[in-house]
């Protein structure tokens, strides 16, 4: 239960962001590199919902094991992405998303 919540919140504090500066978030997910442009857009329309509702869902109870496989899907596409990157010699620049601006918290896979 206490594993639940903690990690309810860390999906709802990663999709509040998203969902409140969509457009920083798109830009972000097509400087990953991954994926074609068009299923960046889409998958940086539906990441942040995402994260709520398995947010709402592990804080709830109502499904855990639905949300716990999504979770861990999610969590696997995220390595993908960092990995790809790392293994890429990319260097990413962490951005969070405060207010309306950007704050550029470091470089990240050098």
């Amino acid at each position: 239960m206490v594993l639940s919540l903690g990690l309810s919140l860390v999906f709802f504090a990663s999709s509040i962001p998203k969902l409140r500066h969509p457009r920083g978030f798109m830009l972000t997910v097509m400087d990953y590199r991954i994926l074609p442009a068009s299923l960046a857009r889409v998958y940086a329309r539906l990441l942040p919902n995402l994260e709520l509702l398995i947010a709402l869902v592990l804080l709830t109870g109502a499904d855990t094991q639905l949300a716990s496989e999504l979770a861990a899907l999610l969590l696997l596409s995220f390595i993908v992405g960092v990995g790809t990157n790392v293994a890429k010699g990319a260097n990413l620049t962490v951005v969070a998303l405060v207010g309306r601006e950007a704050a550029v918290l470091g470089g990240c896979c050098y």
